[in-house]
């Protein structure tokens, strides 16, 4: 597994703190640009949910500009022209947050995934692999159903409709005349499910 930098360097002696931060923010913004690109590969398309949403809401804070996705903005200075030291140490904060948060990177998110679907496997009896949970968090009706009965329960019904569709399950359903037993919520969150027009191919 390759791996996951997220350390970011100190000020160096001589280094004033505009070169610092400018150096920092070329850094960030690239990543930005990088996770931008995510958006459109298969497992990734949430990749602009996590620290990517952070470092918007930031970024526009600072700029009162609410299109602004770019760390490239300039400090504010103080009448002798010398840094403001709180403009400074909140852009700066902001920077190193996003450039230290795992979900800033391909790989941290992919581990985020891994870490995710380990632990929902093992607290719900599941076998969901981290590419079918990627795919499921990056659905809008997915999450706004999971904010409704929470993504325990939510879950529990993808798995559902997963195992369900499995042929020999369908086969196994059809001849016995029953289904799996279950409680009524998640069945009927799994109807929802499928009322909001999300198929098996979306969620999984």
């Amino acid at each position: 597994m390759p791996k996951l930098i997220t350390e970011v360097r100190d000020i160096r002696p001589g280094e004033t703190e505009e070169h610092y931060f400018k150096e920092l923010a070329k850094r960030a913004d690239q990543r930005m640009r990088e996770l931008e690109r995510l958006k459109d590969v298969e497992h990734f398309r949430g990749a602009t949910k996590y620290a990517y949403k952070s470092a918007v809401y930031h970024i526009q804070k600072f700029t009162n500009n609410p299109n602004a996705n770019r760390f490239d903005i300039a400090l504010r200075k103080n009448a002798d022209g010398s840094v403001n030291r709180v403009d400074y140490h909140q852009k700066l904060n902001a920077v190193k947050r996003f450039l230290e948060a795992p979900t800033s990177t391909k790989t941290g998110i992919t581990n985020m995934y891994k870490k995710r679907a380990a632990t929902i496997n093992k607290n719900n009896k599941t076998n969901f692999t981290w590419q079918e949970l990627a795919n499921y968090w990056e659905k809008e009706g997915a999450e706004k159903i999971g904010r409704s009965y929470g993504s325990d329960v939510m879950l529990k019904a993808v798995n559902r409709i997963k195992n369900e569709a499995k042929p020999k399950n369908i086969r196994k359903a059809n001849q016995q005349n029953k289904k799996v037993d279950d409680s009524d919520v998640v069945k009927e969150v799994a109807e929802q499910i499928k009322e909001a027009g999300l198929t098996l191919d979306d969620l999984i």
